[in-house]
């Protein structure tokens, strides 16, 4: 059995981070936020994270280089969300490392199934690999 893994919200919109925190939460995730990529490395120091919520459009850092910056440094999965929907947007989001690229206005439930798909995936990718019976003979 999977644990709920714990989820950073990174938007700066307060009301938009308490209410996607809050329904993670409702959800069985464990969920914490931050309002800019900067507040976000500095919660990482004492607040663990499995997966990252992240808005492109943040104050200082925007969400696309945080990305880059976390898939080069760490195994944490990382879902992109953002008001800009076009394809182009889509493909420069999942280029530079997002596990996942979602539209606002974001649906919670879409995003909740789409992080226990990521944990899934990344949990049984970390797993060790066990030997085919063929294999054992």
């Amino acid at each position: 059995m999977l644990s709920d893994p714990t989820i950073a919200v990174v938007e700066d919109d307060e009301d938009i981070r308490g209410n996607v925190c809050s329904y993670l939460t409702q959800s069985g995730f464990r969920a914490w936020g931050a309002e800019s990529a900067e507040d976000f490395y500095v919660h990482l120091l004492h607040e663990h994270a499995d997966l990252v919520v992240i808005d492109i459009s943040l104050p200082g850092e925007d969400g696309l280089s945080a990305t880059g910056h976390l898939r080069r440094m760490d195994g944490m999965g990382i879902v992109l969300v953002t008001g800009r929907g076009g394809t182009v947007d889509m493909a420069q989001g999942l280029a530079v490392g997002a596990d996942v690229y979602l539209p606002k206005p974001l649906e919670l439930p879409v995003l909740v199934a789409a992080l226990h798909s990521l944990h899934r995936r990344m949990t049984l990718m970390a797993a060790p690999a066990v030997p085919s019976p063929a294999s054992r003979e």
